[in-house]
């Protein structure tokens, strides 16, 4: 509904939030919650085991939306969260974790030390977190006055009624303790407790360390047994007086360490025991554990993480069965959207991540082919070179290419997702080598980018792009020439650069020159010469990753000194558009930046347009288009006549040869009723 409102409403709403913010005083039902108590999945009916899930006014979220995305950008712009923390964090995951701890830990398979990892559990972190730790963490960072009221009078004087079925409890009002359960402020005001974290534990010699709000991880890869047991010990009572000091308590029964062995050892020695104690109590030693959904085995082997697949396919598979029969059904792309949603995105979540053998890696593409012929309504004896035909699915390997892709992308967007990456041996600034720098807020405020269509692909969609071209050009041939430009790059042979704008009409603009940049960040200067050298509302670049760095805000050094140096007083919109498809003014641009390098003594390199693959989406269509030899059934089909489609492709709809051969195995059923020869579905679509 307040998506929704009309303007005059938005005016008033926005009045009101406003002078809750000067006034620094929370409403009274904004703070009061109607706690809905649901049964845990698979667990004796209990109190203990009741989920309480906590329903919240919509106008108090969306108030506390507004200060948590400003708290979030403040806390990014004055970098207060250290590296190691990378929970709800703007284009940081979890996966993250994951990614250091493939370097440090899964990849080491071959160093003589032993390996430790130590999960540390928190007891109802988020429950048990005293008002004053949070108070005092805000205190810290310096967030201003009002920011700081509004939070402390939204902690304070908390009310919830229970219900449970058709009864309801009292209002009860709420301690000094505790995050409010669903607010979407909780995570970012838990994350001022434990960023001091960290940075005592980094105090250790050699020790990782990663927290994801009340998920606290060390691990070592170096060091004798000794010494790894002392830096763990260490840092396990570092976690412990960090965790009481908050008002918070470890529980050492829940916290694990996996201790790794060499390989290199021998069998029959006997290694020291590493024994771990929190509160006196030792930390169980574990075969597996898991970090953040990701289990990693001290074996090297991943059986558990492929039965939990392989279990957890059998009940989509069985879903995608039922919903298939009842009535017309699912179409294909909504039950390929299924097998997406509750399969490929599970595999994609950690088993990039793990070091997958040979053996796990054919069940995975086996999972994968199973759900997916399910989804289309093929057997499951239909031929995997069938299948790949149809350019529907992924291996898994095409699969963890594209999640680390999109990974590698998403961090080098922000400074702890640089760090990330220079931590595990790879390049923070977009494999380049030059900084780049986020644009500033004003400049930001004037640009908006429009969204680059998907299923661009240069050699799969090109009707597509001829489509979108003649969209384009019709479009801009209505605008005055002077508020439209065109922008191009071109690369000399030599490693030098000219970044080139004309009008609507094809006439130049500007142009500059430069050495020692690759193609992006010519084109980015383009734009950045675009926005600043000329009156045009709408700059046309055909370089997908210049406009993307453009949406994301970070743009290459060079770009970034050609646009800071101008005065942008107008709304600027930068679209994309595909190359070489015959739009007149990206053609003049093409040709006049060729021509300059020319001009210039340098040799132009190829002048075809390498479009980087960088997203998820991009990289599995690519390889799914690149074998695709079968089309797709028409969208007019139903289901049914869409499944038959398939298994036509597929050659191997129900024949009596088929039949023969995958059902009965008696000899006589495979025999054609009307001439007795052998009833294979070419014998009888075409010959009898």
């Amino acid at each position: 509904m307040l998506r929704n409102l009309d303007n005059d409403s938005i005016v008033h709403l926005t009045a009101y939030l406003n002078k809750v913010w000067e006034s620094g005083e929370v409403p009274k039902h904004w703070k009061h919650a109607n706690i809905i108590l649901i049964h845990k999945k698979g667990k004796i009916p209990g109190i203990e085991n009741l989920r309480p899930i906590s329903l919240t006014s919509c106008l108090g979220k969306l108030m506390e939306k507004v200060i948590q995305t400003r708290l979030t950008r403040f806390a990014e712009e004055n970098s207060i969260w250290p590296h190691e923390m990378v929970g709800f964090r703007p284009h940081l995951s979890a996966q993250d974790t994951m990614l250091r701890l493939k370097h440090d830990i899964i990849d080491k398979r071959k160093i003589k030390d032993t390996r430790a990892i130590l999960g540390i559990d928190l007891t109802k972190a988020f429950d048990n977190v005293s008002h004053s730790a949070i108070l005092d963490g805000l205190s810290d960072v310096n967030a201003g006055k009002r920011t700081f009221d509004y939070v402390k009078s939204f902690l304070k004087n908390r009310t919830a009624t229970v219900h449970m079925q058709s009864l309801s409890s009292e209002e009860i009002t709420l301690g000094n303790r505790g995050t409010p359960q669903g607010a979407i402020l909780s995570p970012f005001l838990f994350n001022l407790v434990m960023k001091d974290l960290p940075r005592k534990l980094g105090r250790i010699e050699g020790l990782k360390t990663s927290v994801y709000a009340d998920d606290i991880n060390v691990w070592l890869n170096e060091g004798s047994d000794a010494s790894i047991e002392e830096r763990l010990q260490q840092a396990a009572d570092i976690i412990d007086l960090h965790a009481k000091s908050k008002g918070l308590s470890c529980s050492p029964t829940k916290s694990e360490l996996l201790i790794i062995r060499p390989r290199t050892r021998r069998a029959d020695a006997s290694p020291p025991r590493i024994s771990i104690e929190l509160d006196g109590k030792e930390i169980p030693q574990v075969d597996e554990i898991r970090i953040l959904g990701m289990l990693i085995s001290k074996t090297g082997n991943n059986p558990t993480t492929i039965a939990k697949l392989d279990t957890r396919v059998n009940q989509v598979v069985s879903i995608i069965r039922r919903i298939s029969a009842r009535g017309r059904g699912l179409k294909e792309k909504n039950k390929l959207r299924l097998v997406q949603a509750f399969i490929l995105s599970r595999i994609c979540y950690s088993t990039p991540f793990l070091d997958i053998k040979k053996a796990e890696r054919n069940k995975l593409d086996v999972i994968i082919r199973k759900c997916t012929k399910r989804a289309l309504g093929l057997p499951c004896s239909t031929s995997t070179e069938a299948l790949e035909g149809m350019g529907v699915h992924n291996t898994w390997e095409e699969l963890a290419e594209a999640t680390r892709t999109a990974q590698l992308e998403r961090l080098s967007l922000t400074e702890t997702g640089q760090q990330i990456l220079n931590w595990v041996g790879l390049q923070g600034n977009r494999g380049t080598k030059y900084q780049t720098f986020s644009i500033e807020s004003k400049i930001r405020k004037a640009l908006t980018v429009a969204p680059i269509p998907k299923n661009m692909h240069p050699q799969h969609d090109q009707e597509r792009r001829q489509h979108r071209a003649k969209h384009l050009a019709t479009k801009l041939s209505r605008m005055p020439p002077e508020t439209v430009a065109f922008t191009d790059a071109a690369l000399g042979g030599d490693g030098s650069s000219v970044s080139v704008v004309v009008d609507g009409s094809g006439i130049e603009q500007g142009a500059i020159y430069t050495s020692g940049v690759d193609a992006t960040a010519a084109e980015e200067a383009a734009i950045a010469l675009a926005c600043v050298s000329t009156d045009a509302r709408v700059i046309i670049s055909d370089s997908k990753s210049a406009v993307r760095n453009f949406c994301k805000g970070k743009i290459s050094d060079y770009a970034f000194s050609v646009i800071s140096k101008g005065n942008i007083d107008r709304g600027i919109t930068i679209t994309w558009a595909p190359a070489h498809s015959n739009i007149p003014g990206n053609e003049a641009a093409n040709t006049l930046a060729r021509a300059l390098i020319i001009r210039g003594g340098r040799r132009p390199q190829s002048n075809f347009k390498v479009e980087t693959l960088t997203t998820y989406h991009e990289v599995i269509e690519h390889y799914r288009l690149g074998r695709r030899k079968y089309p797709l059934p028409d969208s007019s089909l139903t289901s049914a006549e869409a499944v038959t489609w398939r298994r036509l492709q597929a050659k191997n709809h129900m024949s009596p040869r088929w039949r023969y051969l995958t059902q009965t195995g008696n000899p006589e059923d495979q025999i054609c009723r009307f001439c007795n020869k052998i009833g294979t579905l070419a014998h009888i679509l075409w010959e009898c």
